[in-house]
């Protein structure tokens, strides 16, 4: 046994049902790859009329208005021309087909060359070039959503990418909050030496951030803009697929978010290893600047957000390996989180890189 979970799979018969309500798709051929989704069932098929993609969510609590509004802000981008692929309309015109507790999507498959789908996180891209089409792409999609208001803040589905832990008026406060919203962290953030810990590390990030606070701008954010979310073909970006960590925050936070993973190797710096890329980063930034115009607040604020972004994050993912039983994810998140939050403290030079 490899120790890595199965992915979800779509099941056939649930499939074929819900299809007939795609008339237009015309009949069900076969399911081409299974399993393509780390966290919901996801399945790319084959109809007489082409290939589709599907996903199949488990409709628990109020999963359907918020997949509702995940899809709601898709359409918004292609009516954009915003290069994501299309999703279907079921008979009744919606884009979620209900069979039982279960929620099927269908979209076109996206454009272009999957070059980063089975790519590590932290791996860099291929060229520069690329970076700078991320930066620029990322910009262009928090202008396609700027004059959209934004739908009802999603409830927590497992992950998240959210930024509350340093907007409150003080760290302790925001930690209480982050117990409350995951009970089963309080074991872990309620001993006394954890909690003076990270109150120790954040505490002046949030001093320096609180001033900048009101000047960001706030927007609708994808949240999980990376390389394995990106097509391609050459340098261009094709299409951006997966929105399902949209959020409402400050942009500056989700060019964060897209930043970590393209000029930090972790493995490689955890590992006492060289792992920063400069270049990676300043292109990156400085692409997103010349199509969204980042304000100085941004700017001064970038790097403490980049040295807080994925705290909450990895706390969602231990939050939910607990949950389930699963100490083994749960602890090498646990260590993965302290291991970034030690770096940064041992290096506080590398703010230098995207000045």
């Amino acid at each position: 046994m490899s120790g890595v979970a199965a992915r979800p799979a779509v099941d056939e018969t649930r499939l074929k049902a819900a299809l007939t309500a795609y008339p237009h798709l015309g009949a069900f051929v076969r399911i081409l790859r299974n399993g393509l989704s780390v966290n919901t069932a996801a399945c790319l098929i084959e109809t007489v009329a082409g290939r589709y993609f599907v996903k199949c969510h488990d409709l628990v609590g109020d999963a359907a208005s918020v997949i509702g509004s995940e899809h709601a802000l898709v359409t918004h981008l292609v009516d954009r021309g915003f290069p994501t692929p299309v999703m279907h309309r079921n008979g009744d015109g919606q884009t979620l087909t209900t069979r039982d507790h279960f929620g099927f999507a269908v979209s076109d498959v996206a454009a272009g060359e999957d070059r980063y789908g089975e790519t590590p996180v932290f791996a860099p891209y291929g060229r520069l070039t690329e970076v700078a089409s991320v930066g620029a792409c990322l910009a262009t999609l928090h202008a396609a959503w700027a004059d959209l208001p934004p739908p009802p803040h999603p409830q927590d589905q497992g992950m998240t990418a959210s930024y509350d832990l340093l907007t409150g008026p003080d760290v302790v406060s925001g930690l209480d909050a982050l117990v409350d919203r995951w009970p089963v962290l309080a074991s872990r953030l309620g001993d006394a030496a954890i909690r003076q810990r990270l109150i120790t590390y954040l505490a002046p990030r949030h001093a320096d951030l609180l001033p900048l606070w009101p000047d960001l701008r706030r927007g609708l954010i994808h949240g999980d803009f990376i390389k394995r979310n990106l097509f391609w073909d050459g340098d261009s970006i094709t299409a951006v697929i997966d929105f399902s960590l949209w959020n409402t925050a400050p942009r500056v936070f989700d060019l964060a978010l897209a930043a970590l993973p393209c000029g930090f190797d972790w493995p490689a710096l955890l590992g006492g290893q060289r792992g920063l890329r400069p270049d990676d980063l300043r292109i990156l930034v400085m692409a997103y600047d010349a199509c969204g115009t980042l304000h100085d607040s941004e700017r001064a604020a970038l790097p403490i957000v980049m040295e807080t972004a994925r705290i909450e994050f990895y706390l969602s993912i231990v939050a939910a390996a607990m949950d389930r039983g699963d100490e083994v994810t749960a602890e090498r998140f646990w260590r993965l989180l302290w291991g970034v939050l030690d770096w940064f403290t041992g290096h506080p030079d590398w703010r230098a890189t995207v000045r």
